[in-house]
């Protein structure tokens, strides 16, 4: 059960979410399996629920996890410049700081929906979901898509194991909570195909790493 301090905060971001909107969502610079799979969970699910929302990254800097459905509708930040949007969402980034130099004006001038597990979060924006005893900002994106009811498919549910199993260590690290663990139960009702998930990230290795 959530607390009423983020009830509270729930019902702010969803005020900013009741007309459809252009957002615009990122993560931290060369973004890791949980930036990069809360950006492509909640950009899918806000766009089911009528929203012309957007994530940004570099195609080029995504590492194993780029291999997530969702990936191809990524927005590179230097096409950015001539794009209007409504909203922004960061996630998993801390601070403005972190994100992308083309992203940093809009987290400047729009109204703004953080969502974030780090220590060093800063509260900035409209609205700041943060819980620095989250194991991941996609464990965050899943308690509030739930609160908001939002549907969910395989897409959506693979995106956020992977942002979960990479920033939990695959349940191992003490961030791991019942939580953690309720989220990833119900991750897995929607057919995410977690063997092969673990082959990718954790089991390949490209030629030069094996040379090494």
């Amino acid at each position: 059960m959530e607390n009423e301090a983020t009830r509270t905060r729930y019902r702010a971001a969803k005020a900013l979410l009741q007309q459809p909107k252009r957002i615009l969502i990122s993560g931290h610079l060369s973004p890791d399996g949980d930036s990069l799979g809360s950006m492509i969970a909640l950009a899918r699910m806000l766009r089911a629920a009528g929203h012309d929302a957007v994530a940004t990254a570099d195609p080029h800097a995504l590492g194993k996890p780029g291999f997530l459905e969702g990936v191809a509708d990524l927005v590179p930040p230097r096409k950015l410049k001539r794009r209007r949007f409504d909203l922004f969402i960061y996630v998993d980034a801390a601070a403005p700081s972190r994100l992308p130099p083309e992203v940093r004006p809009f987290a400047e001038k729009l109204p703004t929906l953080t969502i974030d597990h780090h220590a060093t979060s800063q509260e900035t924006g409209a609205v700041s979901i943060i819980d620095p005893t989250a194991s991941s900002a996609g464990e965050l994106v899943w308690r509030f898509a739930k609160w908001m009811e939002w549907p969910f498919d395989r897409a959506i549910a693979e995106a956020l194991w992977v942002a979960i199993v990479t920033d939990s260590g695959r349940f191992a690290y003490d961030s791991t909570k019942p939580s953690t663990l309720r989220a990833a139960g119900d991750l897995l009702k929607y057919g995410v195909r977690t063997a092969l998930i673990n082959d990718i990230l954790y089991c390949s290795f490209n030629t030069k790493a094996i040379e090494l």
